[in-house]
């Protein structure tokens, strides 16, 4: 969410926004998305256990709550240089603070990317 506590146009558009608790359709990765799995690294690797050297967004869909819960589809690529496909579940609340809340490891490409 913007310091204004809007939602930005890439995120969903204003049809969408209105129906607040709808899903946005899959959207490529944008500068926010991006910051907000970077801010939770460390969250994941705490709560999986691993160890990642690195979190690459792929694709996301939003849902507009009391915030923004993101749905991230991401290739992460673990120390030992495994990689994998993620799906996260980040909250962002209208304060721009974001938070780890769910995560599906072991995905694959192909799967689909839903709320969960």
């Amino acid at each position: 969410m913007s310091d204004k506590g809007e939602v930005p146009e890439d995120v969903m558009s204003a049809e969408q926004a209105v129906a607040m608790g709808g899903i946005s359709p899959i959207r490529a990765k944008n500068d926010m998305v991006v910051e907000a799995v970077d801010k939770i690294k460390r969250e994941l690797e705490a709560k999986s256990g691993m160890q990642f050297e690195s979190l690459e967004v792929i694709e996301y869909r939003a849902q507009i709550v009391s915030g923004i819960d993101f749905f991230i589809e991401a290739k992460a690529k673990e120390l030992d240089g495994d990689e994998q496909t993620v799906h996260l579940k980040i909250y962002q609340n209208s304060f721009g603070v974001s938070e780890l809340t769910a995560y599906q490891l072991n995905k694959q490409p192909e799967d689909e990317l839903e709320a969960f």
